[in-house]
């Protein structure tokens, strides 16, 4: 179950407890369209949520990894738009996620929805360029810093810069973990 991003182990979620893992059939996605007006809106609201939808049913659960997907959600967009499809285009947006390491130190990892793409990045508070140090992993920072980064195709900036403070007193997460709410605790099963 992904919920932001972040994988949840099944029987983290109370409601889908292994020994009721046999009573799920299927996968389902939403759209409330109370707000969508027409076919052409509610196409950009499900594209490429749907593929995601699809991967979730038919790649096996120790198969499924977003760094093997984000190829297949990013050829499948130009191939929707190409049937008319009102899909969404993927951002060009950097996500920047940092969790505490040992010794004080942060781990600052960066990621995208575009690829096939570089991600530059800088520590010394200058703009990216196509020389820039390439982002390949997680790396750590030990003292507060700005984080400058980009996506690069054939050496060119496809998006905007991103700038984030990054210091060693707090974590930035990108995702909602999933809480249970206090008065379903006391329903029975």
């Amino acid at each position: 179950m992904m919920i932001q991003g972040k994988f949840l182990e099944p029987n983290s979620v109370d409601w889908i407890r292994p020994e009721n893992a046999e009573r799920v059939i299927g996968v389902q996605g939403c759209a409330w369209a109370e707000f969508i007006n027409d076919e052409k809106h509610l196409e950009y609201m499900i594209f490429p949520r749907l593929l995601a939808i699809a991967e979730m049913a038919w790649t096996q659960e120790e198969k499924r990894e977003w760094q093997h997907f984000k190829p297949r959600m990013n050829a499948h967009i130009p191939q929707l738009r190409a049937r008319g499809i009102n899909s969404f285009t993927l951002t060009d947006e950097i996500e920047l996620t940092t969790r505490k390491v040992e010794h004080g130190g942060m781990e600052v990892m960066l990621d995208t929805e575009k690829y096939p793409v570089e991600i530059r990045y800088t520590l010394d508070g200058k703009i990216p360029e196509a020389t820039s140090l390439r982002y390949d992993r997680p790396f750590i920072v030990n003292d507060s810093v700005v984080v400058k980064a980009a996506i690069f195709r054939e050496g060119k900036i496809l998006g905007p810069i991103l700038e984030r403070n990054v210091g060693t007193e707090k974590e930035i997460r990108n995702y909602f973990e999933y809480v249970e709410p206090e008065h379903w605790k006391n329903v029975k099963q």
